[in-house]
């Protein structure tokens, strides 16, 4: 699969975004319900993510390619599944450790407390060695970025730079907020192999499901449960506006 396939797609959703002037950016008002996003005019089941797990490939009409119609070259394939009610499987990876995690954490209406610990494991406090149980709604979030670039090739796990920290860890940690959402349980920082980071983060704040930050320093993008905000992180650690 071509990298500027996938970019084109994440244009569908990312051109919802008037600027990089993350701060003051004024995007649809769309909802994360943990089981569909919609807007005034239209419900998408799954976070308008495409299904991993269906078994055939959406139906299409003689003039629509693989990427888009002669009308529309931005097509996307539609689903009539529900996107939600497919168990919930992560693929991660921590960046410090190498450790890797591929476990389903929701299944039949419920926490899969089995993976779900897995993915606690795998998101704990490094440093201090110390876990937590990570919010729900964030792994849901990760599943619905996860889902949609691996629709389109990109099977990568998603690596994890910082997950949860104890408050000891967080003080020492550069940049970070004194009340911030790693603290909680709420936050991760993360990337995707041979993906750019803006577009991950153009992908992630669609949603609006919380807190999206853009570090182009260090390649990663944050996100996290709390409300809906945007920024980018600029040198010396500055949140630019």
């Amino acid at each position: 699969m071509n990298l500027n396939v996938i970019i084109k797609n994440i244009f569908i959703i990312s051109a919802l975004l008037p600027s990089m002037v993350l701060a003051d950016i004024n995007a649809p008002k769309y909802t994360f319900r943990g089981g569909e996003v919609s807007n005034s005019k239209n419900v998408y089941h799954g976070s308008a993510v495409q299904q991993t797990q269906q078994t055939s490939q959406p139906n299409r009409t003689s003039q629509q390619t693989q990427y888009g119609t002669a009308k529309n070259p931005y097509y996307v394939p539609n689903v009539n599944q529900d996107f939600w009610s497919y168990p919930r499987k992560l693929r991660l990876k921590r960046a410090a450790t190498g450790e890797y995690v591929e476990a389903i954490y929701w299944a039949n209406g419920q926490i899969n407390m089995d993976g779900y610990n897995k993915l606690n494991w795998l998101m704990r406090d490094v440093r201090a060695g110390a876990v937590t149980n990570i919010d729900v709604r964030l792994f849901d979030l990760l599943y619905a970025i996860q889902s949609w670039v691996s629709y389109y090739g990109y099977t990568s796990p998603l690596i994890i730079t910082s997950g949860f920290r104890s408050e000891k860890t967080n003080r020492s940690t550069e940049g970070a907020a004194k009340n911030s959402m790693h603290v909680q349980g709420k936050a991760t920082d993360f990337y995707i192999p041979n993906l750019p980071w803006q577009y991950v983060g153009q992908l992630a704040a669609t949603y609006q499901a919380g807190g999206v930050g853009f570090y182009p320093g260090q390649r990663f993008i944050h996100v996290d449960t709390g409300r809906v905000r945007y920024w980018v992180h600029g040198p010396g650690g500055k949140k630019i506006k």
